[in-house]
């Protein structure tokens, strides 16, 4: 239970919840000694190590750590380690949200060729590895930072609309490997793309009966 609670999952998918709260707490108490251009670094070079001995593993297959991973029957890529450099971006972005700058442009160039740079990145493990279902590129950094930076943009902004987003965005996460897990094991579904359009229709719908119910059943008003 301690070793899940700590670098693993306590149910299905809840890695990225776990992960999200030690990271933050992590991430919250160096911030007192180290400035962000420290964290940065520190925590990109934590999304490399598990990039490198995950994605690119076939580059040192034997390295003794990827062996403890596996005595430990953890996924690396399931750990707080790989979620640091996003908590570590979000705050940078927080830190300059009083800033007010003009939008750049240039990110329309970046998010465009890192996008392409992502696809080939992911397409050269496909090849090399035969795997395609990696969860670390390079390329994800500049691509979804792009992203981010584009929709902080985005005017006008609809609080109500964004809350509901915040509040599927949770539900859909929480809800889709059980979804899938039903529909492969229970209802016995063996085409595994039909898994994931049923699993995304589901969790879609599963997101307005919560804010329903939500607005009635006063403890589900604050539970996610």
């Amino acid at each position: 239970m301690l070793k899940d609670f700590l670098i693993s999952s306590t149910f299905a998918s809840s890695w990225y919840i776990m992960s999200l709260v030690e990271g933050v707490i992590l991430v919250y108490f160096a911030s007192k000694k180290l400035n962000n251009k420290v964290l940065l670094g520190i925590s990109f070079l934590s999304f490399a190590f598990i990039t490198v001995i995950i994605t690119y593993s076939f580059i040192a297959p034997n390295i003794m750590l990827i062996k403890v991973f596996k005595y430990f029957a953890v996924k690396p890529t399931n750990t707080f380690l790989v979620g640091l450099l996003w908590i570590v971006i979000g705050k940078i972005f927080a830190d300059n949200k009083d800033k007010k700058k003009n939008y750049n442009k240039k990110i329309n160039i970046i998010l465009i060729i890192s996008g392409i740079l992502l696809f080939l990145e992911w397409y050269f493990i496909k090849i090399k590895l035969n795997d395609t279902w990696k969860d670390c590129y390079f390329m994800l950094i500049p691509f979804t930072v792009s992203i981010f930076y584009i929709v902080l943009h985005i005017k006008p902004f609809y609080f109500k609309e964004s809350l509901l987003l915040r509040k599927m965005s949770t539900v859909i996460y929480v809800s889709h490997k059980s979804l899938i897990f039903i529909y492969q094991n229970w209802l016995v579904v063996n085409n595994q793309y039909l898994v994931i359009l049923l699993s995304i229709i589901s969790s879609v719908i599963l997101t307005f009966i919560v804010d329903y119910l939500s607005k009635y059943i006063k403890f589900m008003k604050n539970a996610y």
